[in-house]
């Protein structure tokens, strides 16, 4: 990619991202002016790196953070309510062929 096509691309998400930005402080206007500036400064932040430089730093970022997978604890917590059910259906069995 050509460094006109970086500028450009740039150019073009800063812009569509101010707009979004404009919008969110114009329905908050009634709220508190701390919360429109801190909006105002994330916006201005935008505009001083490129959103490629964040998507690289997130992919960065992503390689060391530990990876959550969403299921694992629902299973987790299935195996461990079944288990004493496993084990005293296991035992009744036991109990009635041996009797």
């Amino acid at each position: 990619m050509s460094a006109a096509q970086v500028v450009l691309d740039h150019l073009w998400q800063s812009t569509l991202f101010v707009g979004v930005v404009a919008l969110v402080a114009f329905a908050l206007r009634g709220r508190s002016a701390g919360i429109r500036s801190t909006l105002w400064c994330v916006a201005s932040i935008k505009f001083l790196v490129p959103f490629a430089a964040l998507g690289a730093i997130g992919a960065a970022l992503g390689a060391r953070l530990p990876v959550r997978v969403p299921g694992l604890a629902a299973a987790t917590l299935v195996g461990a309510l079944e288990a004493p059910l496993v084990a005293t259906a296991t035992s009744t069995a036991e109990t009635a062929s041996a009797a």
